[in-house]
Order: structure tokens, then sequence, then C-alpha cells
């Protein structure tokens, strides 16, 4: 649930249409409405971090395709992170392995928003209560990428499946809870004589576990930029896929 919070800067999972097949994600719409209530099914407080004051141990495994496909090979690169949680009543604080402060929730009567730190300004928004098939997020925001091109993004998460046990990586956890986000975006600048459009599609698939957080989450991220010098085109696009598995969940 962290990485969905904090992942509209984003994220995290770009995929570019051309990768391949999304999945349940061809379902979400991007247009959709947030209905922000104070009771549903699901308690999303309860989902987003561990009941207690605990530290999370993940494993991060990253892969890259450099021909933009979605098939990975060859080793991974591998990291091992921790996420400390200070549960404070209705306020959530997580840092890092440095003991730095990675985020904050802050829970509302209908609403958990995310911030940088206890002063920041508000980055996310997603519903508390739902029920499965509700948006629990829905956003909209432009944004610049590395090459300096504003990208108009538009990303949706969807609440779309209850398990009273799953196995994930031969463990595994009761009442977990399946969330699919999608993100579409498209940027173009013109200077010179030269044309640079840049497109992108973001996938993500999370799995949260009731007074656990985030236990599994899978995205693949690819991007594409054409570049067109007097009607010539150069297109350059490359893949990555990242998961992120929880390890152990200790309480302090």
């Amino acid at each position: 649930m962290k990485r969905i919070l904090i992942g509209l800067s984003i994220m995290t999972a770009i995929v570019l249409s051309g990768c391949g097949e999304s999945g349940s994600n061809n379902s979400i719409n991007l247009d959709a409405t947030v209905q922000y209530k104070t009771s549903g099914d699901y308690d999303l407080k309860t989902y987003i971090a561990p009941a207690v004051n605990s530290i999370n141990t993940y494993r991060e495994l990253s892969y890259m395709n450099q021909d933009g496909k979605k098939s990975f090979k060859g080793d991974p690169e591998e990291e091992i992170t921790t996420e400390k949680y200070d549960i404070q009543n209705n306020t959530i604080i997580v840092k890092n392995g440095s003991d730095v402060i990675d985020d904050v929730f802050v829970i509302k009567s209908d609403r958990i928003e995310e911030k940088e730190d206890i002063n920041s300004s508000v980055d996310t928004v997603i519903a508390r209560y739902a029920n499965i098939g509700d948006y629990i997020l829905v956003d909209a925001n432009d944004t610049d990428n590395s090459e300096g091109i504003q990208i108009q993004r538009k990303t949706a998460c969807k609440l779309v499946k209850h398990y009273g046990t799953k196995t994930l990586n031969k463990k595994e956890y009761s009442d977990v809870l399946q969330i699919e986000c999608k993100t579409n975006g498209s940027g173009s600048t013109q200077a010179n004589g030269i044309l640079i459009n840049y497109d992108i599609e973001a996938t993500e698939t999370v799995y949260v576990s009731k007074n656990f957080g985030d236990i599994y989450s899978e995205n693949i991220s690819c991007q594409e930029v054409v570049t067109t010098i007097n009607g010539r085109e150069t297109k350059n696009a490359t893949c990555e896929k990242e998961t992120r598995e929880l390890l152990s969940s200790n309480k302090i």
C-alpha cells in the first residue's frame, strides 16, 4: 500500500502500451470517481501498516529490458530494505533503515492522506473505507521526466479482490486485499526542429494483509521516447520489472 501512496511521483511502474497485455488492469477506468465514505467492508487503515510499532523487512528485485518488451531474462538486481512503523493513533510514521522519515500517513474519518513528513503538505489521498470494486485513488497531474518533458498523467487504483488466505512466494497470509493500479500519460516538446514524444502507461498489482501492511507487489515499467529530426524518427524503449516481497515483520 505504501507504494501506491507514494507512487504518484511516479512511480514507479511505467508500462508502455506496446510492451504487451496489462491483464486485469485493462478494466480500470482512469476517469472514475472515488467515493469517500465513513464506512465500508474494509477499513484500509488496518491494511496500510502493521497494527503496532514494527519493523518490516523487504526483498526488492529489479529486472531491466532494453528492447521495450515485457520479457525479462538474467539475474535481477536485489536489495534488502527495511521500514520502521511508528503508530501514533491516527498518524503512522514510516522511517527507512537509516531512521529517516520516508512517509507520514494521516488517518481521517473518510480518507488517508500521505505526506513526506509531519509538516509538509498532502501529496496523495486514498479512500479509507472501500468495498470490492471501489476505486480508492484517482489522480491527474503534470510532471516533468528526466528529459524535461511535461507529462500529463492519469492514475487510478481499484480494490479488486479479498482473500481469506493467500499464498505468495510459499508464505501464507490471512485477510488479504488485492489492489490494481494503472497510469496513462504522454507529453511532447519541440525546439530547433527536433520533436520529442513521450508515452507511458503504468500498471501495478499490490497485496496488503490486515495488520501487516504491504506483503507483495509487482510492477512492470517501460518508457518510449520518439525523436523526430527532419522527418526521420528514432525510437528508444526500455522496460523494467520490479517486485517487492515481505520477508519479515517484527514488533518493536
